[in-house]
C-alpha cells in the first residue's frame, strides 16, 4: 500500500459496521424486552445488557462520526473522547466490584472469626 491515510477506501467499512451494530442494538432490545423480569432481578443479567448496549451504541456512533464529512482532528477529537468515556464506564464499574467485594470480604472475615 502505497499510502495508508485514504479514509475514503474505508467508508464502506463504517457502513458495515454501522449497519451490523444497529441491527444487534435491534435485536438486544427485543432479547431484553422479552426477559426483563429475569434481567433486573439478576445484576448479573442486568449489567451484561447494560454494558453489551452501551459498547453497540458506542460502536454506532463512531461509525457515523467516521462517515460524516468533517476535518481530521475535529473526527480524532471526537473518537478519542468517545473512547475515553467508553474506557472510563467500565473501569468504573470494576474499582466499584472491587471496592464492594473488599467491603464483603471484610464483613465475612469479621463475622467468621467470632
Amino acid at each position: 500500500m502505497e499510502n495508508p491515510h485514504h479514509p475514503e477506501l474505508w467508508q464502506n467499512v463504517f457502513v458495515v459496521l454501522g449497519s451490523s451494530s444497529a441491527a444487534l442494538i435491534g435485536l438486544l432490545f427485543i432479547a431484553t424486552s422479552l426477559q426483563v423480569k429475569e434481567i433486573v432481578n439478576n445484576p448479573v443479567f442486568y449489567g451484561r445488557a447494560f454494558n453489551h448496549t452501551r459498547f453497540l451504541l458506542i460502536i454506532l456512533v463512531e461509525a457515523l462520526l467516521v462517515l460524516i464529512p468533517q476535518p481530521m482532528f475535529v473526527l480524532g477529537a471526537e473518537l478519542v473522547a468517545i473512547n475515553v468515556l467508553g474506557l472510563w464506564l467500565p473501569l468504573s464499574f470494576v474499582y466499584f466490584f472491587f471496592r464492594t467485594t473488599k467491603t464483603i470480604i471484610a464483613a465475612v472475615r469479621c463475622f467468621t472469626a467470632q
